[in-house]
């Protein structure tokens, strides 16, 4: 064989291996962490203030978006309307936002009516850092029974968009009777 063949053989395999650890790799599991999130949300245009308990539901959504954002911007709409029809008896929302400012987050939250649950990236402890990526926007599923993520914006390291956390929320909701 001639350098060139057994060059692209070990690059090959190393690309296979590599795929194949991160897809077998165990699930991120949010370990010792805390269940209350001091949080602000809009009430009648107001801001306000309070402690969300995370536990009281089976599944929570983290949003990592900012106003700053253009592709949270094309996808937040979506994102609130799902919130906006949905009953929210077995799951939260909170958008993780990575805004300079609350003057700007709250002017974000105003802009596409998102009336659930947001907190500065900096405010929000273990659950401001994504298991994967770093990117935004990242929807982050976590079921609370296990505290394991159930699908994301990333899949193995390949950013595949919110869209797809998004969608296998839904079918968990459906499952549970939503």
């Amino acid at each position: 064989m001639n350098l060139f063949v057994r060059l692209v053989l070990v690059v090959s395999a190393v690309f296979a291996i590599s795929k194949g650890v991160t897809h077998f790799r165990k699930p991120f599991k949010y370990e010792n962490v805390e269940e209350q999130l001091p949080v602000v949300r809009l009430v009648n245009g107001v801001l306000r203030s309070e402690k969300l308990n995370l536990s009281k539901s089976r599944y929570v959504a983290f949003y990592h978006s900012a106003s700053w954002c253009g592709p949270c911007q094309a996808f937040s709409p979506h994102l609130c309307e799902f919130y906006h029809s949905s009953s929210k008896k077995h799951f939260e929302l909170v958008m993780i936002n990575y805004d300079r400012s609350v003057a700007d987050m709250d002017k974000y939250m105003r802009q596409h009516g998102m009336e659930f649950p947001a907190v500065q990236q900096d405010q929000a402890g273990v659950w401001g850092k994504p298991p994967s990526g770093r990117s935004i926007p990242n929807l982050v599923v976590v079921d609370m029974e296990t505290k394991t993520v159930v699908e994301e914006a990333f899949k193995g390291g390949d950013y595949q968009g919110p869209d797809a956390a998004l969608q296998a929320l839904r079918e968990k909701l459906r499952a549970l009777g939503r």
